[in-house]
């Protein structure tokens, strides 16, 4: 694999990863909620799908979520940062009710990923081990080039290494043509003598 389609890789597997990080449904902004007014907004969620929702208000509300089918899953009187996971599919109803006396201003956003925590986390290990396979790739071509280049070795320190032949009867012993006896290799084969 060649430097530009690696790069190539590692570029998709970013975009990948950002994608997977940018929420697809987004509700969030701020509203004033008079005395003993409720403001709510509809969120359509589906089964398995992660919201995290987030609210701040400037004085006490009181604060429900209630499933498609009209069951509340969420009522509480303080400031929320949480999640819900949706287990069945529809419009889920966030709601925010001014108990006191004075206006209330209410701050909040809701989202979600479009992906389950499941699928998120099985997305990121994949998105991990590709990287590593593609780098384990690169760094065994690397090593294969390298090494397909270099002559070979000597021997190490120590290691047994044949002994010169010696001309017998000032014939070369590989390939039998006449050899100057005083000679260290034949002319015609270039066979080591001495």
């Amino acid at each position: 694999m060649d430097m530009k389609a690696f790069k190539l890789a590692l570029g998709l597997v970013a975009l990948a990863l950002l994608l997977s990080a940018v929420p697809l449904n987004v509700s969030a902004d701020s509203h004033t909620i008079a005395p003993g007014q409720t403001y709510s907004v509809e969120f359509h969620a589906t089964s398995g799908e992660m919201i995290p929702y987030l609210w701040n208000a400037d004085a006490v509300l009181h604060f429900t979520i209630r499933e498609p089918g009209g069951v509340t899953i969420v009522d509480a009187t303080t400031t929320y940062d949480s999640k819900i996971l949706p287990a069945s599919s529809g419009t889920y109803r966030f709601s925010w009710t001014n108990t006191g006396t004075t206006p209330v201003t209410l701050y909040y956003t809701i989202y979600a990923s479009g992906v389950t925590e499941h699928g998120v986390s099985m997305l990121v290990w994949g998105a991990i081990i590709a990287v590593i396979v593609i780098a384990v790739v690169v760094v065994l071509a690397v090593v294969l080039l390298v090494m397909g280049g270099k002559k070979q070795a000597a021997p190490p320190y120590g290691a047994q290494v044949a002994p010169p032949m010696a001309p017998v009867g000032g014939n070369c012993p590989m390939c039998g043509s006449p050899v100057d006896p005083q000679g260290m290799f034949c002319p015609k084969c270039g066979a080591r003598l001495r």
